[in-house]
């Protein structure tokens, strides 16, 4: 049961109000209607002689607030091999201090301008995503220029950033969510140890991040960063001109001198189904995942469909298939979902269904989730299911690029695919045309029960025992 809130007794109005000065006015911001069409309409495009390419969003906002998200890219499969564990530490150690600023002056400065900085990095990316107001966005930036041109790594940091990350891991070898999510990503991603898309056992992650040093993290900085490949989005209330000017001359002349070059993953189709077991003593939750991969693009004249059918069955926050039967109907689970993504340059897409249950009804789940599947592909959807997921969906992807922090990420990944707004306007004519037949054309040609690969991990001795 939830715990009841205590709730005081109102104190009288004046005693509340007493000294009350009142507040600088707070800005409204404007009414903007989150389409694809209006988007496209408002987005500035340019690129800059660094190589960044800048896609801007001025526009009203309450608070004047204003978000940016900045990516570097760098690396390639063959400069990589071996750094794989030291690039997780690349954006967080430049965020630790600077030739002008510890990481607690640093921290001070973001506080006083009552502004965020979040670092993040991994294997041939590192991002900053950034929250201030129109007035402090330039001395944030300046800030970020700091980290991006002269960071300085501190040893010390780095202890701690190693020892926290070590911790996790650590704790990752008995948890049965971070075991299933890792053993079915190796299975459906196998490639040799020593290739950077390798994905490692918990153990060998350890040993790998006992090995990286803060001078292998420096290295990779000073060989394999520059601005040749990079992105930046601004989405809120802000100057195009001086954030033009700011960041060109924060990133003029910084180069890699190694070149960077994407690193493919494409779908590996060849993997064939499985369905395994791990024991994870004495955890009260039992996790359940199972995966595909799907050799196509979000391009591909199957994609609207697929979204939609995923929708439907388990994707979709409030109602689903696999919600009503594993959740409300049979109270199996403590949450169940479907998951679908698809790669814009790579033919890679990826099915995926999870739930977290008891140890105990761990084969109840297995069941209840694959007889869904299954009877979606016999049978399809009716024409009063379709159309309420095509709308429950097409309302969800709009409440989310209402989020200016989210629409600021879509803006950067749009520049690396070299395409506009007009890919999601187009994306929901189509969503919109889709037909019952469409939809289920679409999920009984991609979607192979036979070629899932299921993890199942928890206490299941506690199976054994009760059944005996």
């Amino acid at each position: 049961h939830p715990e009841r809130a205590d709730i005081p007794e109102t104190p009288p109005i004046a005693e509340l109000v007493k000294g009350y000065k009142g507040r600088e006015a707070v800005a409204t911001g404007e009414v903007f209607d989150p389409t694809p069409e209006n988007i496209e309409k408002r987005v500035q495009r340019s690129r800059l002689p660094s190589g960044l390419e800048m896609a801007l969003l001025p526009k009203k906002t309450r608070g004047e607030t204003v978000v940016a998200e900045l990516t570097v890219r760098f690396g390639n499969e063959k400069s990589l091999v071996g750094h794989t564990s030291a690039t997780q530490f690349l954006a967080i150690l430049m965020a630790r201090g600077t030739q002008k600023h510890s990481r607690q002056q640093l921290q001070d400065e973001l506080d006083r301008l009552g502004a965020r900085l979040v670092p993040s990095s991994s294997v041939g990316d590192l991002s900053f995503a950034i929250e201030a107001k129109r007035k402090t966005l330039p001395d944030v930036l300046r800030l970020l220029g700091e980290i991006l041109r002269e960071p300085t790594f501190p040893p010390e940091e780095f202890d701690i950033l190693k020892r926290e990350t070590r911790d996790t891991l650590v704790k990752g070898l008995t948890e049965p969510s971070a075991l299933a999510f890792r053993e079915v990503q190796r299975d459906l991603s196998p490639y040799p140890p020593e290739d950077v898309r390798y994905v490692p056992t918990v153990e060998e992650s350890i040993t790998r991040l006992d090995a990286v040093t803060v001078e292998e993290v420096r290295k990779l900085y000073a060989e394999q960063l520059g601005a040749q490949v990079s992105e930046l989005a601004v989405v809120g209330d802000f100057d195009s001109d001086a954030v033009i000017k700011q960041i060109g001359g924060i990133l003029e002349g910084w180069e890699a001198k190694v070149p960077y070059q994407r690193i493919a993953r494409p779908a590996k189709t060849e993997v064939s189904g499985a369905h395994k077991e791990i024991l994870t003593p004495d955890k009260a939750n039992a996790v359940y995942v199972a995966g595909e991969m799907l050799p196509l693009t979000d391009t591909d004249p199957d994609y609207a469909a697929l979204e939609v059918d995923n929708f439907l069955f388990g994707g979709g926050p409030l109602s689903s298939r696999l919600a009503n039967r594993v959740r409300q109907k049979e109270g199996l689970s403590y949450g169940v979902r479907s998951q679908f993504s698809a790669d814009a340059q790579d033919k890679s897409a990826r099915f995926a269904m999870y739930a977290i249950c008891n140890p105990l009804n761990i084969d109840k789940v297995n069941k209840a989730i694959l007889e869904e599947l299954d009877t979606l592909l016999k049978e399809g959807v009716k024409e009063d299911e379709l159309a309420e997921a095509k709308r429950s969906y097409l309302e969800q992807q709009k409440v989310q690029r209402a989020n200016d922090s989210t629409l600021a990420g879509i803006l950067v990944d749009e520049l690396f695919n070299r395409r506009t707004f007009a890919y999601y306007a187009e994306l929901e004519k189509k969503i919109q045309a889709l037909t019952p037949e469409d939809a289920i054309a679409a999920f009984r040609k991609h979607i192979d029960p036979r070629r899932l690969v299921i993890v199942e991990a928890g206490d299941f001795h506690k199976k054994v025992s009760s059944a005996k």
